[in-house]
């Protein structure tokens, strides 16, 4: 992570959305985290900014 910058890389994005998930027990098949990841690193930095990990687990915890 980059915290000062508000950054995750694909390990604590995995990571983060485990937890997010884990009261549900449900856990992400690690290829759809890699694909997702990917899809929404879209300048190909191997980060995303925190809001776009919060708008992933709202838009997917909400059912959107």
């Amino acid at each position: 992570m980059r915290y000062q910058e508000r950054l995750l890389g694909m390990h604590d994005f995995m990571l983060l959305v485990d937890t997010a998930f884990s009261f549900l027990s449900f856990k992400p098949r690690r290829e759809d985290l890699v694909t997702i990841f990917k899809n929404m690193d879209t300048n190909h930095t191997g980060f995303i900014s925190y809001s776009k990990f919060f708008d992933f687990v709202s838009n997917h915890m909400t059912g959107r």
